[in-house]
Formats: C-alpha cells, sequence, structure tokens
C-alpha cells in the first residue's frame, strides 16, 4: 500500500511540475524567442536584386536628395530613383543600386513560437483564431562602391492558423539603422 502511495505522489508532483512548467512557458515564451533570434534566425529569403521600395518611414528622407537616409550625423544615398514599387494606399519610391554597389534583402524567421493570447477576434464568425505567434525579420543590406554601408531591421510579429498558416499580424517595426561611412 506504501508503494502505492508513493507512486500517487511522484505522479502528482510530476504533472504538478509541468503544469508550472506550462506556465512558465506561456507567459515568458515571446521573452525567450527573443533572446534566441539573437543568437540565429531561420533564413527564408534572400533578394539580391535592386530596385528597392521604400517609403522613407521612420528616418529622413528628403525630397530635396531622393533616398537620402540621416542617422546621428551620417547620410547614406541609397542610389537613383527607380520608379515606383506599388504600396498599401499609394506607390512607394523605388532606388536602385549603383555599379559597385552590393544590395541584399533577406527575410527571417525565429526558431521559436509562443502560444498566441487569447483573444475574441477569433471566432466562428471571423475565422480560425490565431494560435501560435512567431517574428519575421527583413535586414537590408547596402554596401556602396566607396565603402560605405547601410543595414536596417524591422521586425513584425506573424500569426499561425489552422486553414491559412503563417500570416502576418502586425505592423512592421524598425529595429536596427547602422549607417558606416565611407573609409577616408
Amino acid at each position: 500500500m506504501t508503494n502505492v502511495r508513493l507512486i500517487a505522489i511522484r505522479v502528482g508532483l510530476a504533472a504538478l511540475a509541468l503544469v508550472a512548467l506550462w506556465g512558465v512557458w506561456r507567459f515568458t515564451a515571446e521573452r525567450w524567442s527573443l533572446l534566441v533570434d539573437r543568437v540565429y534566425t531561420a533564413r527564408m529569403l534572400v533578394i539580391r536584386s535592386t530596385p528597392f521600395g521604400w517609403n522613407g518611414t521612420y528616418l529622413q528622407f528628403e525630397d530635396a536628395i531622393p533616398g537620402l537616409v540621416g542617422l546621428k550625423g551620417f547620410n547614406f544615398v541609397l542610389g537613383p530613383r527607380a520608379g515606383t514599387v506599388p504600396g498599401d494606399d499609394r506607390p512607394i519610391p523605388a532606388f536602385a543600386a549603383e555599379a559597385g554597389d552590393k544590395t541584399s534583402l533577406v527575410f527571417e524567421s525565429s526558431l521559436l513560437g509562443w502560444p498566441a493570447p487569447f483573444t475574441l477576434a477569433g471566432t466562428y464568425l471571423s475565422g480560425a483564431p490565431t494560435t501560435w505567434m512567431r517574428h519575421l525579420y527583413y535586414r537590408l543590406s547596402w554596401r556602396k562602391a566607396s565603402g560605405a554601408q547601410l543595414a536596417m531591421v524591422w521586425r513584425c510579429e506573424q500569426g499561425w492558423e489552422r486553414i491559412n498558416g503563417w500570416h502576418n499580424l502586425g505592423i512592421d517595426e524598425l529595429i536596427r539603422v547602422e549607417i558606416t561611412p565611407a573609409p577616408q
């Protein structure tokens, strides 16, 4: 009888530990995901051609010098105007790389996802609920022939639901900009 009681206590404690671990994961998983993202993200797609469209959001963007990016006293001119690309509400200016420039736009995703918070937005009236979330990263790298460099990183949230799979949920957030001037 004591062996059965001892086994029941151990099973109960193991179940309690699993529930506690699940609770900790439920409320801290996004932070763990961001921590893992600092070390590694899964590469999904690399685009090396231009022109790139950019509307200048969150940075200095002057009409006097099209494609001028300014940050902390450093300027970076993307390149000559190359028409426009379609945007959500209006066309977005596009810029092409000059001869000798190297550009790339890399799409990456988080390795770890986390359970989506419960909302009433995903009910039977509006479709399947989003059950998992992850981060999606856009990394723009532009190196001029002169040696000047621009690195920009945007992050947004993606949600997963059983009918449509992964889909973009949020607004892109610019999280890093680095401008390195050309060596003198």
